[in-house]
């Protein structure tokens, strides 16, 4: 998920989040749009995806698109390298070749800048990857970054950024479970591994998202077990500890994870042995979290691509 490339105090609040494709039982294209001011979720048709697929990265530039990146779609050749690209005007989804992936893959790490690019880091195409893409906003064509691969290749981590100047991609799977943070310095462009930013608890699939200001998150995932933890980096120290306030109402992995960019968090959906439709809300002032009904997805399912456009 992303944070905004620009001061705070000039921000202007998003209206809408969107969680988009996952797995239901089978492979879905569903987009559900979560309208802040009401902080209610809905199906929205029209922001569908071009080809129903799950374990997708997704960003946006804060202002004009959101993109959704790679996935798996099953059959004999799983791994995706497919773009679409979310029209916040229009509110309407379709595919974007200029923005596929130099490297077909499900289980990335995503997050921007809020301003010129885009990253999806690592995931898996039948093995455990660390290539970095990125995303330029201005011409919408992605390429593969080498100065911005991952330390350690692995699929399923958290991502999230500040905005300003870096972005992390926190845990993950590369055979056992993962701790490892890497730091992307948008500057550079370039990354590395960060163990003041490491998990306290080694997992996969856990949501990510920020207040694009102080604060970002990793809730949930698979631990051994559907976990309901929450780490929360300090963007100040880069550090990250485990917080208990922010736990997630339910223990699952692979959920939904967006923010408004000034209020609230969200996690929505994920898997705890059975498909979920659950959605929790983080807000930013307390730093707690709690179950919130009318944000609920219109269709149980795990692993969706997620964004918001909160520049707007």
């Amino acid at each position: 998920m992303l944070s905004i490339g620009i001061h705070a105090s000039t921000w202007k609040a998003g209206r809408f989040g969107y969680a988009l494709g996952g797995f239901a039982g089978s492979y879905s294209l569903v987009a559900d749009c979560t309208t802040f001011a009401t902080q209610s979720t809905a199906a929205l048709t029209s922001a569908n995806l071009s080809l129903a697929r799950q374990y997708l990265a997704g960003f946006s530039d804060g202002a004009r698109f959101g993109y959704t990146v790679g996935g798996n779609i099953g059959g004999g050749t799983p791994y995706s390298l497919v773009a679409d690209c979310t029209t916040f005007a229009t509110q309407t989804t379709a595919a974007l070749t200029s923005a596929n992936l130099s490297l077909a893959r499900h289980g990335l790490a995503s997050f921007s800048d809020g301003a010129r690019f885009g990253y999806a880091l690592g995931g898996f195409t039948g093995a455990d990857s660390r290539v970095a893409d990125c995303t330029t906003f201005a011409t919408q064509a992605t390429a593969a970054l080498a100065s911005a691969n991952l330390s350690l290749e692995r699929r399923y981590p958290a991502g999230f950024s500040d905005g300003a100047r870096f972005g992390y991609a926190l845990g993950g799977y590369t055979g056992t479970n993962s701790l490892v943070a890497d730091c992307t310095t948008f500057a550079t462009q370039a990354t590395a591994a960060l163990t003041s930013a490491n998990l306290p608890l080694e997992r996969r699939y856990p949501a990510g998202f920020s207040d694009g200001a102080r604060f970002g998150y990793a809730l949930g995932g698979f631990a051994g077990s559907y976990s309901l933890v929450a780490d929360c980096t300090t963007f100040a120290t880069q550090a990250t500890a485990a917080l208990a306030s922010a736990n997630l109402s339910l223990a699952r992995n692979a959920p939904a994870g967006f923010s408004d960019g000034a209020r609230f968090g969200y996690a929505l959906g994920g898997y705890t042995g059975t498909n979920s439709l659950v959605a929790d809300c983080t807000t930013f002032a307390t730093q707690a979290t709690a179950a919130l009904a009318s944000a609920n997805l219109s269709l149980a399912r795990y692993s969706p691509a997620s964004f918001s456009d909160y520049n707007v």
